[in-house]
Order: C-alpha cells, then structure tokens, then sequence
C-alpha cells in the first residue's frame, strides 16, 4: 500500500474508532436490555455507514483549484471531475467504501444480535 493509501486508510479508521467508542458508551448505558442495547447500536452503525458513503462519494465530485473562484456545478462537466481526480482524493475515496462495506457488515451481525436476543426473551 502506497503512502497515500496508508494515510487515508488511518483517517478512516481514526474516524471508525472514535465513533465505535460513543456507541459502545450508549450501548453499555442500556445493557439493562441487551436486545434493545444491540438494536441501538447497529442504528447507530448504520449511521456511520450513511456518513462513510456520503463521505466516499462526496470526494468524488470536489474539484482542486489553485484560485479563489470556484466553478459552479453547471461550469464543471465529467472530463472536468475526471482531470482532478488526484491519487489522494482516489485513495481517500477507496478508504471511505471499504471503510463503509466493514461498517455495514458489522451493523447488520449487531442487528442479528439483537434479533436472536428479542427472540429469547
């Protein structure tokens, strides 16, 4: 993995750990009901998946420009998108899916957790 791979895969991550440790804080507050701990943490996991992807396709569409001005979307065409796409912004964006896909697996077993656990109560 190249430098700009390894940087943007541990902003990911960074941004995957702080926001894992907030849930798991929520999740420990309502371990009372395990089942309903489960459900609010895949909720929030999904949450983090929307904002992984939002993010991964975001970095697709922002262009880089040396000047103050900035075209409007009716200015930029696809060739436009296409010209600035730089290696960070390419490694940045695979970081955010993979980062993504990781997320969206790990909320759906918690979903099945707290599925399987409702089911035995």
């Amino acid at each position: 993995m190249n430098n700009d791979g390894h940087t943007a895969a541990m902003t990911v991550a960074r941004t995957c750990i702080l926001y894992s440790t907030g849930t798991l804080l929520i999740m420990a507050g309502l371990s009372f009901d395990p089942a309903v701990s489960f459900k609010y943490g895949a909720l929030l996991t999904f949450l983090l998946a929307g904002f992984l992807l939002i993010k991964g396709t975001e970095t697709t569409t922002q262009t880089q420009h040396s000047d103050a001005t900035v075209p409007s979307s009716s200015q930029l065409t696809s060739r436009d998108v296409e010209d600035n796409q730089n290696p960070e912004t390419e490694a940045l964006t695979a970081a955010y899916l993979k980062g993504c896909q990781v997320t969206l697996i790990s909320a759906l077993l918690l979903w099945l957790v707290s599925i399987c656990l409702a089911g035995m109560n």
